[in-house]
């Protein structure tokens, strides 16, 4: 199955989220090799000369993630050759992730990322990775009640995001509240390739 990044989402986060943090060992990590480099996925920027102004419908221009694709009208492309990705709160250490296209106006709501580990383990990663010449987004962090937290690679395609390699964090790391019905990263089309235990010598950061 693969993910097409117009799916609508409705329902809001709950807060007070209870999170299992089974750990095992530390964190000490292993490799990343098997997952891909922003110039896995290269992108050439391909942008119309004038950036057509997001299209948000005027009854949910103050939802979260859609101000914020607003306030951010302006600004360049910084994914992918023509998107612009914008970020919002949508609870205790998580956003909502948005992407607009600068050559058509279309908004599209990605779903939420979640990092309640951030205060007992500061050294791993929080947040996303992303770059204007590549095709590559980076999601550090858990992105449902059901996958592990850890590094996510995703890549876009035809205006869909596959996600291609997964590396969860040692110490199986899980948000246990995290909703499945709700704005949640995507589950879409996996490689074969096998998940590997997160290495925090990160090769990908900006």
């Amino acid at each position: 199955m693969s993910w097409k990044i117009g799916q609508p989402t409705v329902s809001r986060m709950i807060g007070g989220m209870l999170m299992i943090a089974t750990l095992s060992n530390g964190f000490a990590p292993t490799s990343l090799a098997a997952c891909p480099t922003f110039n896995d996925f290269a992108a050439s920027p391909v942008r119309s000369k004038v950036s057509v102004p997001p299209d948000v419908p005027t009854e949910i221009v103050e939802e979260k993630g859609y101000r914020q694709v607003l306030d951010d009208a302006k600004k360049p492309a910084n994914f992918a050759g023509h998107y612009r990705i914008s970020v919002d709160t949508c609870g205790t250490s998580m956003i909502v992730v948005m992407i607009a296209d600068l050559n058509t106006g279309k908004v599209q709501e990605l779903g939420c990322l979640s990092w309640f580990y951030d205060g007992d383990h500061p050294q791993l990663p929080t947040g996303l990775r992303h770059r204007v010449n590549s095709r590559l987004l980076v999601a550090y962090g858990c992105i449902s009640s059901g996958r592990p937290c850890g590094a996510h690679f995703y890549k876009i395609e035809n205006d869909e995001l596959h996600l291609v390699c997964s590396a969860p964090f040692k110490g199986n790391l899980i948000d246990t509240d995290f909703p499945s019905y709700d704005r949640n990263l995507p589950n879409v089309i996996e490689s074969p390739r096998k998940s590997r235990a997160y290495d925090r010598r990160d090769p990908l950061k900006p």
